[in-house]
């Protein structure tokens, strides 16, 4: 086997072929070990990965984005018809509300809205295609988590449907997942940015893994083993994939949650446009209890719904 020390300081590129969307007869064996292979190795370096030949349609990711812009450009009252709480996961937050660097010390310029069910409301009378996009989106990126985590599963020698069995109650109306599509939005900034300005502050994600699709404006970066801070520019056609803590916590810190932040690129302050990004947070049945699979005592047992409840009380303002 390769001594060969995993790449820390790049995101590569997995393509994902016969494990993308719409592929006829599914995936051959060699295809499955193939990208758990490739997937094993960018989870145990950077954490971060960009996903090529998905099969998720543009349209479907355009159409979301389209939706969720006219929703944030609608007036400030509005908007707050759809707010959201630290003991919900859906609905709107306002321009920071939601604190995610610890230190608290940054303005984050975000607006987001969280979907968690279809069941709970949304701006039917003001967005009404908002509905039909969200629908057919979270179910194909449903289908792709599916292909990715058994993926993951294989790459990690464990029982094929190990990760997928945990996420049944995902798309259970009423059901008790805590998996979150988040459409962000990030306002038009000033000229001159005012200081300890920032998109997202520095944080991990406490899902299993998380999907994300940027628009071309960017400002994602990730943080490497060494501290320093690497961009994850937008690749176009390319979904990034990352490890949360869940996923941390169950390989033991095999694959690492990596801390990563959205700053305000320069390009941004000189075309003076809006961005926006939307990511799917892929988290277990809320009592999933998820403790290190090699036996260590690495990190305490801990329920998927726990976890999330801790990382709320830290995050919310």
């Amino acid at each position: 086997m390769s001594s060969k020390k995993p790449d820390t300081t790049t995101i590569p590129i997995v393509d994902l072929g016969q494990l993308g969307l719409g592929v006829a007869g599914g995936p051959s064996e060699d295809e499955l070990q193939r990208v758990a292979k490739e997937l094993g190795a960018a989870l145990t370096g950077v954490g971060f990965v960009y996903l090529k030949n998905h099969g998720i349609p543009s349209q479907q990711v355009e159409a979301v984005f389209s939706s969720a812009s006219k929703f944030f450009s609608l007036g400030k009252e509005t908007k707050l018809k759809y707010e959201t709480g630290p003991s919900q996961s859906h609905g709107y937050l306002a321009v920071d509300r939601q604190k995610l660097d610890a230190s608290a010390k940054f303005l984050e310029q975000r607006e987001t809205f969280n979907v968690k069910d279809m069941t709970y409301p949304l701006p039917d009378e003001e967005v009404p295609e908002m509905r039909m996009a969200l629908e057919t989106f979270r179910a194909s990126c449903w289908a792709l988590v599916s292909n990715v985590l058994t993926a993951i599963a294989i790459a990690i020698d464990l029982e094929r449907d190990f990760f997928t069995s945990t996420q049944e109650e995902l798309f259970k109306s009423g059901g008790e997942s805590f998996a979150v599509l988040r459409m962000a939005y990030y306002p038009t900034v000033p000229a001159t940015v005012p200081p300890n300005t920032i998109r997202s502050g520095a944080h991990t994600d406490y899902s299993t893994i998380t999907l994300l699709f940027q628009d071309d404006m960017g400002g994602l970066q990730v943080r490497d083993v060494e501290g320093r801070w690497v961009d994850a520019t937008p690749i176009p056609g390319t979904i990034v994939v990352n490890a949360g803590d869940l996923l941390q916590f169950w390989t033991g810190g095999k694959y690492v949650a990596m801390e990563h932040r959205v700053i305000i690129p320069e390009e941004e302050v000189r075309r003076q446009p809006p961005s926006q990004s939307i990511a799917f947070f892929v988290d277990p049945n809320a009592e999933t209890l998820v403790r290190p699979l090699d036996g260590s005592n690495t990190y305490q047992p801990i329920t998927a719904k726990q976890h999330l409840l801790n990382r709320i009380r830290m995050i919310y303002t």
